[in-house]
């Protein structure tokens, strides 16, 4: 009946006990191992009899006074790990699946202990190799993305891809996070535009046409300040080529505009994220039978309305750019065609953000 429930129950027993491990360790190596522990976790930990008065009496684990056979079972498996790869016959370890066991909170700090090589060998001089099998993104090795490898398996052949690049190391932790920023609150894109009314507007493009996603529009307050923006993201992730939104960065244009594509191509942004639109305002984009309903008119009597101005004046309707852009916004909904150039943005988006 065991057997069946924990097969049922897709569960797999642990043959490695704590007090196997802590009984065939040196006083160095267990002295060590609870030195590395506190550091780790900031807890006091040491060896106690159950009854002091009886020398042959068993011992126990403890830690900050308590019995660590009743306390957290993620910290008993971090000392199981650790003692073992304290233990100096073992040269190489392989660890499947540890964070089935683990909080994020150990994963971390197991994870840091690990990947820190010469901290290590100062504790595990011995220990050569470590192979961990994981779908947890706190396990990768984000100092050398080289030492990541990604394990497919199509029928009955399995393959291997090493990881080369911050783009593919960048990949692989998306994907284990479901590819959605959103699980760790972040935008999973961030678009700089000019001003209010574009910021409006492709907001709720966006959000109409890219429901699942969560995109932060920023307001630039013009084109001038864009570059202004880039340098505040800049302080933020550090060199936006190396962050996760390289390809996940935007800027929009006007037409016209003093912002020189190079300069913010050097800062960081790729050339086909950097969009400027054809015409010299976003009205230009908005959908056609929307602002014929605003200006109560034929949408063919629009070919004589220029939007240069600020407020826009016609039929007899005056209003301002940014009243605008919210009323048309209020009334967008995914029934309403986009202008071609809004759609490849749109899709652009879309495309980086799987």
């Amino acid at each position: 009946m065991q057997g069946f429930y924990t097969t049922q129950q897709n569960s797999e027993e642990n043959h490695l006990k704590l007090e196997q491990i802590i009984t065939g360790l040196k006083q160095s190596q267990l002295t060590a191992l609870f030195s590395v522990c506190k550091d780790l976790l900031g807890n006091e930990f040491s060896i106690r009899q159950i009854d002091p008065e009886r020398p042959f009496s068993s011992f126990y684990v403890d830690m900050d006074g308590q019995n660590l056979k009743y306390g957290s079972s993620g910290t008993r498996l971090l000392l199981t790990l650790l003692g073992t790869a304290l233990d100096e016959r073992v040269s190489i370890l392989l660890i499947d699946e540890p964070e089935l066991g683990l909080s994020p909170r150990i994963q971390t700090v197991l994870a840091e202990f690990l990947y820190d090589e010469a901290r290590r060998k100062t504790f595990c001089p011995h220990l050569r190799q470590i192979f961990i099998a994981t779908h947890s993104h706190l396990f990768l090795d984000r100092k050398v993305v080289s030492n990541n490898w990604i394990v497919s398996k199509t029928g009955n052949a399995i393959a291997l891809r090493q990881v080369k690049s911050l783009s593919d190391f960048h990949q692989l932790q998306f994907n284990m996070l479901g590819n959605e920023f959103e699980s760790i609150f972040l935008p999973s894109a961030i678009v700089i535009v000019e001003g209010d009314s574009d910021a409006t507007f492709i907001a709720k493009a966006t959000k109409v046409h890219i429901p699942d996603r969560k995109v932060a529009i920023v307001r630039a307050g013009g084109d001038g300040e864009v570059q202004n923006k880039l340098n505040v993201l800049k302080e933020t992730f550090g060199a936006i080529e190396t962050s996760p939104y390289r390809d996940r960065l935007f800027v929009v244009l006007d037409r016209r505009h003093s912002s020189r594509v190079s300069r913010l191509h050097g800062q960081g942004v790729p050339r086909d994220n950097i969009v400027t639109w054809s015409q010299n305002g976003i009205e230009y984009l908005y959908p056609s039978v929307l602002v014929a309903e605003v200006f109560r008119c034929d949408v063919a009597e629009l070919a004589k309305c220029t939007f240069e101005s600020d407020p826009i004046e016609f039929n007899g309707i005056k209003m301002s750019k940014k009243e605008m852009a919210q009323v048309i916004s209020d009334r967008m909904t995914e029934s309403h065609p986009l202008h071609s150039e809004l759609g490849a943005l749109i899709d652009r988006i879309r495309a980086v953000c799987k």
